[in-house]
């Protein structure tokens, strides 16, 4: 795995799930008989669990878990033993950051990583409040069996609460001799007053790249799995991946990949393209096709 596990963690924790504040994407060419925005939140929830998935995995290795888990005498997390990562941290978020370990006699059974926003902490006109806790299990994240999960106390991005759980767990090798990892969400967010949910359950297949652990450029990975939810407008939609998606290192986009999006009684299809990296995605509705955007 690459770089920094306990960096992984906590960055998984602070940027992936403040997602509150996603902003409405632009469209082009014609509108295809649409009457809101639910392809563009579901496709956004869809590439942040991805992103979730790549930061994590892209910040991951053996050798800190293992030094972190051996750390004595107490059961505090020696955070000052990454001052880099925690300044670049605190300069870019604020909060404040501490770290604890579950024992059982001498064996490490969990640790977790609180961010903590107080009443308030603004930082690049972003205002943060509450507290994002990150729990990971004894094993590195290259083991089968291990486990990042995130939950929320209290917290908000700009006056947006955000509660639920995210979870990332390895799998270990399928038939076809790839690691598999699982990605399970269930988030509710307030946007400006209004309630919005997403429950999703996905599969990682690390396909390319995994024989290389010291250059994530070449990694590519494909997505299978539903979500469900309720949008701004208060429609329960649901999203199947009908062919995987794929997620490559090298583009910050899903770059392939169809899903077939159901809201009350229309059924679209959204497919992300040939691999190209590039920021359309097509939507289309009884054969009538519009493009949106990609943004992030």
């Amino acid at each position: 795995m690459k770089k920094l596990f306990y960096k992984g963690a906590i960055v998984l924790g602070i940027i992936s799930l403040s997602i509150a504040g996603c902003k409405k994407n632009s469209t082009t060419t014609e509108t295809a008989n649409t009457d809101d925005n639910t392809e563009i939140e579901a496709m956004q929830a869809d590439e942040s669990v991805s992103d979730d998935f790549i930061t994590v995995n892209n910040n991951s290795a053996d050798t800190q878990v293992g030094g972190l888990g051996n750390i004595k005498p107490s059961n505090q997390l020696k955070i000052s033993a990454l001052p880099n990562v925690i300044s670049a941290l605190k300069d870019k978020f604020g909060g404040t950051i501490t770290g604890t370990r579950q024992m059982s006699g001498t064996t490490l059974i969990s640790k977790t990583v609180t961010v903590d926003y107080g009443t308030g902490t603004t930082t690049e006109e972003v205002a943060r409040k509450g507290k994002i806790i990150t729990k990971y299990n004894s094993k590195s994240f290259a083991e089968p069996g291990a486990n990042i999960t995130i939950t929320f106390e209290g917290f908000s991005v700009n006056g947006n609460t955000i509660s639920g759980t995210r979870s990332i767990t390895n799998n270990g090798n399928n038939a076809a001799g790839n690691p598999t990892f699982t990605t399970a969400s269930t988030i509710t967010r307030m946007i400006e007053g209004v309630e919005t949910k997403f429950n999703s359950t996905r599969t990682m297949e690390w396909i390319e790249g995994k024989n290389t652990p010291d250059n994530a450029s070449d990694d590519k990975f494909s997505i299978t799995g539903n979500s469900s939810g309720v949008n701004r407008r208060g429609k329960t939609y649901t999203l199947e991946i009908t062919k995987p998606l794929i997620k490559v290192n090298t583009c910050r986009f899903i770059v392939s990949g169809i899903s077939t999006l159901k809201v009350n009684d229309k059924t679209k299809t959204l497919d992300y393209g040939d691999e190209t990296c590039n920021t359309d995605i097509s939507v289309s509705v009884n054969g009538v096709i519009k493009k949106i955007r990609k943004a992030k």
